[in-house]
């Protein structure tokens, strides 16, 4: 399956819109369709509000996401982290927060999927930030004491 920027742009809205809805995405029906860690792959989606979200894929299966939402939308917080696993491989998501990020990674926020059964998306972790304070996220695949983080998506408050 071919994934051109519009239709990555198309399924990572949809699946935004699910989340924020709170409706859960049905997970493959085979346990061959989950790719490797080595095969991972990251997208991220700004939004016009310097809201932001990654979504991870194992091949074409969207396994995790994580969300930064910016401003207050509807039921939707604002200066809010939510974490979402996907896909039923024992992994779960974390969604970390720095705000003022500098040259080292200080965690002011967090939220995962720890101890739920996939599809699952956390509640929203929100807390007021100074409008156009810079934050960033990080992605973080987690197990147990295991954790893989991606690399650290930077935007404002």
């Amino acid at each position: 399956m071919s994934r051109t920027p519009s239709k990555l742009l198309l399924a990572a809205t949809a699946t935004t819109m699910l989340a924020l809805l709170g409706t859960a995405i049905a997970a493959p029906a085979h346990a061959d369709q989950a790719a490797s860690v080595e095969r991972r792959q990251a997208n991220v989606v700004s939004q016009a509000d310097d809201s932001r979200c990654i979504y991870e894929y194992a091949g074409s299966t969207l396994v995790g996401s994580g969300c930064f939402h910016a401003d207050p939308e509807g039921s939707v917080p604002g200066d809010a982290i939510r974490a979402c696993d996907w896909y039923a491989d024992g992994y779960g998501y974390e969604v970390q927060l720095d705000v003022n990020p500098t040259g080292t990674w200080d965690v002011d926020r967090r939220v995962n999927t720890r101890g739920h059964d996939s599809p699952y998306c956390s509640p929203w972790a929100t807390g007021n930030i100074a409008e156009g304070t810079p934050v960033a996220i990080k992605l973080c695949r987690v197990r147990g004491t295991y954790e893989s983080c991606g690399p650290a998506v930077h935007t404002r408050a």
